[in-house]
Formats: C-alpha cells, sequence, structure tokens
C-alpha cells in the first residue's frame, strides 16, 4: 500500500497453512485498499503463500514470461535456495538475517548434524524454539538475488553462504509495521 501498488494476486494452495495466510494477507490488503485478484499483470505483485511445489511452479512461469508479475513475495517459510535462485524477483518478510550470529550458528549445526542439507527459515523456527531462544519480533523485507561476475577468473561475489550459495540475501525494507 505504501508502495501505490493498486493490487496484488495471492497464490495459494489447500494445505492449512497456506488458506490461513492467503486470509490474513488478502484482509491485510483490503484493509488498506489494495485489491486482491487472482488474475496476474505486471503491474501487480504475486504473493505467494503456497508450499515449495507450488512457490516452485509459479516462480518459473514468472521467471519464463508464462505468467506476467511486478516481482514475487514469499511467505517466510519459503525462504530455501531452490525458491530464491529462481530469477523471478522473489522478496521475503524475516524477523532474521540470514547473516546474523544465531542464524549462522544454525547454519553450523545443521551442517554438522545434516550435512549438505540447506537451511531453511521453518527449520531456523524450529532450533530457535527448542533451544528457548527468543525470536526476533521485528519484521523486514529482504531480496534474494544470486550474484555472479562473469569472465575467466570465474569470481562468485556471493555472501548468502547456504542460505543461498552464490547469491546474497539482502534487508532492502524494514522494520515492517504490524500486520492488520
Amino acid at each position: 500500500a505504501a508502495r501505490h501498488v493498486p493490487a496484488l494476486t495471492i497464490v495459494a494452495d489447500a494445505s492449512p497453512r497456506s488458506r490461513a495466510a492467503a486470509r490474513v494477507v488478502g484482509d491485510a490488503a483490503r484493509a488498506h485498499r489494495v485489491t486482491v485478484t487472482p488474475q496476474a499483470r505486471d503491474d501487480r505483485p504475486t504473493v505467494i503463500v503456497g508450499g515449495w511445489a507450488t512457490a516452485y511452479a509459479r516462480l518459473m512461469d514468472i521467471a519464463r514470461g508464462r505468467i506476467p508479475s511486478q516481482g514475487s513475495y514469499l511467505a517466510p517459510w519459503l525462504l530455501a535456495p531452490p525458491l530464491l535462485t529462481v530469477p523471478a524477483g522473489q522478496l521475503v518478510p524475516l524477523r532474521f538475517a540470514p547473516d546474523d550470529p544465531m542464524p549462522q550458528r544454525y547454519e553450523a549445526a545443521l551442517e554438522r548434524r545434516y550435512p549438505g542439507q540447506p537451511p531453511t527459515a521453518t527449520g531456523y523456527a524450529a532450533w530457535l524454539a527448542a533451544l528457548r531462544a527468543p525470536s526476533a519480533t521485528t519484521c523486514r523485507l529482504f531480496a534474494a538475488s544470486t550474484v555472479q561476475v562473469p569472465g575467466p577468473l570465474g569470481h562468485d561475489h556471493g555472501t548468502g553462504g547456504a542460505w543461498l550459495p552464490g547469491g546474497t540475501i539482502t534487508e532492502v525494507a524494514g522494520p515492517l509495521g504490524r500486520p492488520a
């Protein structure tokens, strides 16, 4: 609403979490006089609140130009490398920065226990709960981008670590207001 976007499209699936998130996003949009429409267009963003399969399919459709969109907003549980590497303008609201000390501790613990398994926001939340560590209350908006410098030297300037190998996850807005 603050960006004066008149409408958005919500992509959900049949799961209870997705349906609940779609209701919250839809209610918040309408409270801020943003129209929710099922019809995708290049002048409105897509908010994806489904599971990984739904998210991947929609992101690929956006990236390949089959479905128009003014970028895509992913539900926090969709913070995962396979979804962040699709070039579809992903933005993710998070209550942590992946390069902060606690998410880095989680990443290291995950690597020790399950080598090669990528960190996820859902896994991080569960890990914090198991430690009885408080989670942050402030939500910020992050952009994900793979960063490669072409040329014979093959430089990779990504800083995303295991959260986004060969890329970066950067704060682009925050703190965000409380949801409606």
